[in-house]
């Protein structure tokens, strides 16, 4: 098994002939044609339509393979021009999605979309899309902040209830925009859940500052995985 960091929010889940793509925005090291040759079986997600987080080039990937899958945040309807076709799934919070090769359920955001859940190839894995624990400290109030920490820990306890405490690698923001301590969300969740892989994303390039987690590791995760573009990870 296979986790590749595509771009910002992107990765491609990779096991035998199989690829999931999650949350395609670009692939500025053209590394998506030279991993999708080798597949049979193709699933893309999205989590949600924001511009960095869902292109429509994906409705152009099917002459990758025969079978492929889109299973899109029900957000994505709202999108003007696309042209869609059987093989697309709509989903909203708290749904699924199950066939013999995947099973996705769906979390709720702290902002537009859903969260993804994937169980595949004996594994387990979790990508946030846009969830995470947005507080601004420089532009929100007290109210605001403490209604970020209740919304964000209210979804992440479903996760934990869903998950019995265990996911082999988790995708989440990392985003030092928001200075203070924007690791906060990703150190919640490593608090709350036990996480083997641990890959920070939506960095927007601020790889010093965001993949610098020694001083929140505990004993509730294995490994923080700091991957770049076009960078690999091999699970066990």
């Amino acid at each position: 098994m296979k986790v590749v960091h595509i771009h910002h929010s992107c990765f491609v889940l990779l096991h035998n002939d199989i690829a999931i793509v999650i949350d395609y925005y670009k692939d500025t090291h053209n590394v998506l044609p030279k991993v999708l040759k080798q597949i049979k079986y193709l699933y893309i997600l999205s989590s949600h339509a924001h511009q960095d987080h869902f292109n429509k080039e994906i409705f152009e990937w099917s002459d990758y393979c025969d079978n492929v899958v889109y299973l899109l945040s029900s957000d994505i309807k709202n999108i003007n021009n696309i042209h869609y076709n059987s093989k697309l799934t709509f989903l909203d919070k708290n749904m699924t999605y199950k066939d013999d090769i995947i099973d996705v359920k769906t979390f709720d955001s702290t902002d537009i979309g859903i969260s993804f859940l994937i169980s595949f190839g004996g594994l387990v894995f979790f990508h946030a899309g846009d969830l995470n624990n947005w507080r601004w400290e420089e532009e929100s109030t007290d109210i605001e902040m403490q209604e970020a920490d209740k919304s964000f820990n209210a979804i992440l306890s479903k996760i934990k209830d869903s998950v019995r405490g265990y996911i082999d690698c988790v995708m989440f923001p990392v985003d030092a925009r928001m200075k203070g301590d924007f690791a906060l969300g990703a150190r919640q969740f490593v608090n709350a859940i036990k996480v083997k892989y641990f890959i920070p994303m939506h960095t927007w390039g601020m790889w010093n500052k965001s993949c610098d987690f020694s001083k929140y590791r505990n004993d509730n995760y294995g490994e923080y995985v700091c991957l770049k573009e076009g960078e690999c990870l091999n699970l066990d």
